[in-house]
């Protein structure tokens, strides 16, 4: 199966700083949503990898790690993580 990496071109922009001129933190989980790679599929969970680079030398200036639950039930408790389905676990392979 033919595996994926999400890579997203970010130019920091004037709207992206705070009064100070620093990267508005927020602004870090956008980009790192856009551009995640799947680690690892576990039963009920997925762990996400993201990396932060500084394009013109391959800097690594951030590194992230997240556990995702991507199937819920509701329960008169609240929610509960449920297995992932086969079908979707299939699907979600192809983007290790």
């Amino acid at each position: 199966m033919e595996t994926f990496k999400a890579v997203l071109k970010k130019k920091v922009s004037w709207g992206d700083l705070d009064p100070l001129g620093i990267v508005f933190y927020p602004r870090y989980y956008e980009w790192i949503d856009a551009a995640s790679q799947i680690k690892e599929i576990q039963e009920k969970t997925v762990l996400l990898n993201h990396e932060i680079r500084l394009s013109k030398k391959s800097t690594i200036l951030a590194k992230a790690y997240e556990e995702k639950r991507i199937c819920i039930r509701k329960t008169e408790d609240g929610f509960k993580a449920i297995p992932i389905p086969d079908d979707m676990r299939e699907r979600l392979k192809g983007w290790q």
